[in-house]
């Protein structure tokens, strides 16, 4: 058998800042922060006529009906553009007109989904971005060279109407769901192409263009309007889908329809009042919201850029849109509200009076590590019980006999020192005196590869769990697994968990994808497990239907969770620093989900073993996890509260090493009900061998 051995090392670390936690707000009519008339321009091109069928979109034509879906039943009427109308003389129309018809108090929302591009700067606005290059939208009808070279609208032409808007004390808010570079994570082409919203031109297809990129004049501008900086732009909130490290990818999952834009999605949300507070989206309510949620959704793949960046509360705090409730009296409405109902309330979600306890706003980058403590020496941790080869098992292959079926995550779980003193001012309460699991080399496969067994009797099995029957309406949160280099048989061995599933045809659109000649699994273009066969199947499947309901129920109730690498893709060797900030006075749970849904705590420490994670200090927390083979997904959740955490540790330590992680959705939905300032957090780890 072979031993997965993790390094840890643990210190506390002052916080950069603080998030703060938005309540929910019932989106009756949307508002003008100023009073005035709200304008809205939603964009989305999926149909390229003139380019090839490898780089056609299939959700941003979704993504606008989502915005301008969401503005109507705030009582907003939307100019909506798709495809083919998507053209530059119906985008330069639209924006003149609503730069020419707004005036001082009204609101201006420019939303756009489809294809971005880098291309050599234009000899108009040669110099303006030092690095030699402008940055454009595709419209329908673009192509590389020839005819539709012009149909695009070039970075200059959206800073000068953002700046005519601004000097007419205009609010306007602008999303361009799409990425002008950048890059992610590799994605194994197993489970289907990741379509991103990004032109990439050839040199050969540059030097074809040139002389018509050499006539393209622009709208009429100033020089000023031309290097206006958006970041000063007191009126302006400026919302793209990637940074320059990053892409938009088009997004499974977030709708039963299709693939979305992480960013169009959750903003179409936030219009529904899931950032607000009392009425009122801020920025920064929006900011967090919707990084959080994109981050999340994409599996760390994307990070937005969001402008103006300032800590200043006059700055962050400034409302983006307000909500009827908390609109002045006499303030104008924008037009008759639309007969839809009213955006649904969140599930899960919790009082409003959570906000009383959030923390002071963080400046827009991810917090850098401040003061943090000399880490001690690394600690060796042994695999946790319920890992390794059950007695029964049948020879695996000689290339992996040693490996199979192997520990079901990447980070066993660490242990903390019998009840040391500094945990009474993190708050937490000491363990008690629970015995811990078994850790003898006695079977524990057979409760690892067991379903969650009923020793969970403090928390019961939620409604609607169990294997699907079948019959009746479709659930819609089913996990649709797909099967590939296998026969019929491989998929009446999969050994059924809690969550829901059902086999889908295509790797297109599933959730998971089962390499049966290669016993790996995968998802959305990451490795989840490796050794997998048909009694770790149910497992794999719990864990993403767990993972999924955890993103739902943290969506308004987010926690400061990530990792000091990002999205980045590690492999043996590398260093996954966990990151919480913004925990001051509250009481912290931190525990893995594994790729077979083995739940394993992180902090407090499992009883028994040997190793832990220091304590919080200073608002903060850092745990350090080297990692070591085999690869695949693991989910790391924190769980911050000011309520006592007596029952969730003692779940925690009754269900430690078990294959229970379809169990957790309820039990953190049940402590995000009673305590109003619980917050959660997650974050992937995803490992592979080096490529």
């Amino acid at each position: 058998m072979r031993k997965l051995m993790l390094f840890l090392t643990a210190a506390g670390a002052a916080a950069a800042g603080a998030l703060a936690q938005p309540g929910e707000a019932l989106a009756d009519d949307l508002r003008a922060p100023g009073g005035g008339t709200i304008r809205a321009l939603v964009v989305g091109v999926d149909v390229y006529s003139r380019l090839p069928a490898s780089v056609q979109l299939q959700g941003a034509r979704a993504d606008a009906e989502d915005i301008a879906e969401a503005l109507s039943r705030d009582g907003v009427k939307p100019v909506v553009l798709f495809d083919a109308d998507v053209t530059r003389a119906n985008i330069v129309a639209r924006m003149d007109s609503l730069v020419a018809e707004s005036k001082p108090g009204d609101f201006v929302l420019f939303a756009y989904a489809g294809h971005g591009m880098q291309t050599p700067e234009y000899a108009r606005w040669q110099g303006i971005d030092p690095d030699g290059v402008n940055e454009q939208i595709a419209l329908s009808g673009f192509s590389f060279s020839g005819e539709g070279v012009d149909e695009i609208i070039v970075n200059p032409e959206i800073r000068a109407w953002l700046s005519r808007l601004d000097a007419k004390g205009v609010d306007a808010v602008v999303i361009m769901d799409s990425c002008f570079g950048g890059g992610m994570r590799e994605v194994d082409p197993r489970t289907g192409m990741m379509r991103t919203r990004v032109l990439r031109a050839s040199a050969a297809q540059i030097r074809a263009g040139e002389d018509e990129r050499g006539k393209f004049a622009g709208i009429p501008m100033t020089d000023k309007e031309a290097r206006a900086d958006v970041e000063l732009m007191s009126h302006v909130t400026f919302l793209a889908g990637a940074t320059s490290r990053s892409v938009v990818p088009e997004t499974p999952g977030l709708a039963a329809s299709g693939p979305r834009g992480a960013l169009s999605y959750f903003f179409a949300r936030a219009l529904g009042g899931k950032s607000a507070k009392d009425g009122v989206t801020t920025r920064q309510a929006l900011y967090e919201y919707l990084k959080h949620n994109v981050r999340g959704a994409t599996q760390d793949r994307q990070l937005i850029q969001v402008e103006p960046q300032s800590p200043d509360p006059s700055i962050y705090g400034k409302p983006v849109f307000t909500f009827a409730a908390a609109a002045p009296a006499d303030q104008a409405s924008n037009t008759p509200p639309a007969p839809s109902a009213a955006t649904p309330a969140d599930d899960g979600a919790a009082p409003p009076a959570q906000a009383s306890n959030t923390p002071p706003p963080p400046s827009n980058e991810p917090p850098q590590d401040q003061g943090q403590a000399p880490s001690p020496a690394a600690i060796d941790v042994p695999l946790p019980p319920g890992y390794g080869p059950p007695p029964t098992q049948a020879p695996a292959p000689p290339s992996q006999a040693s490996n199979a079926p192997p520990p079901p995550a990447n980070i066993p779980p660490p242990d903390q020192a019998p009840t040391p003193p500094a945990q009474a001012s993190n708050a937490p309460p000491a363990p008690a005196n629970a015995p811990p699991p078994d850790q003898g080399p006695t079977p524990p496969a057979q409760a690892s590869n067991s379903p969650p067994s009923s020793q969970a009797t403090d928390i019961p099995l939620p409604p609607g769990y169990g294997p699907p029957s079948g019959q009746g309406v479709a659930r819609s949160d089913t996990v649709r697994v797909a099967l590939i280099d296998a026969t019929d048989k491989a998929w009446d061995t999969i050994e059924k968990g809690n969550a829901p599933f059902e086999r889908s045809m295509t790797v297109d659109g599933a959730d998971l994808v089962w390499d049966v000649g290669k016993n790996e699994v995968l998802s959305r273009g990451d490795l989840v497990m490796q050794f997998v066969d048909g009694s770790l199947m149910g497992g794999v499947i719990d864990r993403t239907w767990a993972v999924r309901r955890l993103q739902e129920i943290a969506e308004s109730r987010y926690l400061s969770l990530q990792l000091a690498t990002g999205g980045q893709l590690l492999t043996a060797g590398d260093v996954a620093q966990i990151e919480i900030d913004g925990i001051a006075n509250q009481r912290l749970v931190v525990f893995d989900i594994a790729a077979d849904a083995t739940v394993q705590m992180l902090y407090p420490s499992a009883p028994g073993a040997t190793g832990h994670c220091a304590d919080p200090q200073n608002n903060g927390w850092r745990c350090s996890l080297r990692v070591t083979p085999p690869f695949g997904a693991d989910t790391i959740v924190t769980l911050a509260t000011s309520a006592p955490t007596d029952d969730i540790l003692r779940w925690m330590r009754g269900h430690h090493a078990r294959r229970d992680a379809a169990l957790i959705p309820d039990l953190l939905a049940d402590a995000m009900k009673t305590d109003s300032t619980a917050r959660i957090g997650f974050v992937g780890v995803f490992t592979n061998r080096r490529q």
